[in-house]
């Protein structure tokens, strides 16, 4: 199995869109593939904003009370509870067409907040092991787990990191991108060099792309240039993808496919997403 962390120090790059977009193709493609047994799927938010939780709890636009559980992911990267990891994990019912194979843990904006807080003061030297503590306890029951982190250089990115064997860069076709690889990866040395030795870049993804500004096809030549063995399939900037998260869903079960068994549908953001997450498949495996 695989942990995947979805990460970048900078903002508005499409982090939490990606993580609700390959997770929703894992699901379905494992419950495809198994029917009778489909493999189960792991989101986990170390965002404070919570966008991918909330999607995956009902939408962030949602008018009724989320379900909730009796601890956080909070408590358990707090060592504030002696419950099992279990009694945080919900299931959520996106994607549409999977079998109930994607979970969630239960967080709020306001507890991770308070937890990124604590870690930074605490001087402990098991900060940046709490999450991977506690996804020991059920990483046997999930076929890949995938991480949405904040877009800054914190304990909580790095819990996701020290617990991930993969990472992805999302990145957008802008001037500055090629910067902000570098950083990232000098960031991403350091995880592996003192915390995880055993993390791999799975990794670059293009989003928000533009195909008809020049300059931004110019970076993504630049990026295949650089980072021939780790460019993934472009994600355009497409109105479904936007009206995707506004209506709470993923792009799989906003836009499905007619046939099943199918990712890709007649809107070609399906198209771009299911690239993305077959190229990944094959990487991880």
């Amino acid at each position: 199995m695989a942990i995947i962390s979805v990460a970048n120090q900078k903002g508005g790059v499409g982090k939490s869109t990606a993580v609700i977009n390959l997770a929703a193709a894992f699901a379905l493609k494992s419950a495809w593939r198994r029917p009778d047994n489909a493999g189960r799927i792991l989101v986990v938010d170390m965002d404070p904003q919570c966008n991918t939780y909330r999607t995956f709890a009902g939408g962030i636009f949602y008018q009724e009370e989320y379900e909730s559980a009796p601890v956080t992911l909070a408590d358990f990267l707090g060592y504030r509870t002696n419950l099992s990891l279990s009694s945080a994990i919900l299931t959520s019912s996106l994607p549409h067409r999977g079998q109930g194979n994607l979970d969630y843990i239960f967080t709020t904006p306001p507890s991770m907040k308070a937890i990124r807080n604590e870690l930074a003061g605490s001087g402990a030297a098991d900060a940046g092991f709490r999450l991977v503590e506690a996804l020991d306890e059920v990483r046997g029951l999930y076929e890949h787990i995938f991480i949405d982190t904040g877009p800054v250089e914190d304990w909580l990115t790095t819990n996701a990191l020290v617990a991930s064997t993969h990472v992805i860069f999302p990145v957008e076709a802008a001037g500055f991108s090629l910067q902000g690889i570098e950083e990232n990866l000098v960031y991403i040395g350091k995880i592996q060099n003192r915390l995880n030795p055993e993390l791999s870049i799975a990794g670059i993804l293009p989003s928000r792309f533009h195909s008809k500004i020049l300059t931004q096809q110019a970076i993504i030549d630049l990026l295949n240039a650089n980072y021939p063995d780790l460019v993934l399939p472009i994600i355009t900037e497409r109105a479904a993808i936007f009206d995707a998260v506004q209506a709470g869903m993923d792009i799989f079960s906003f836009k499905p496919a007619r046939a099943h068994g199918k990712l890709k549908s007649s809107d070609p953001a399906t198209l771009e997403f299911a690239a993305v997450a077959n190229t990944l498949e094959r990487k991880i495996n």
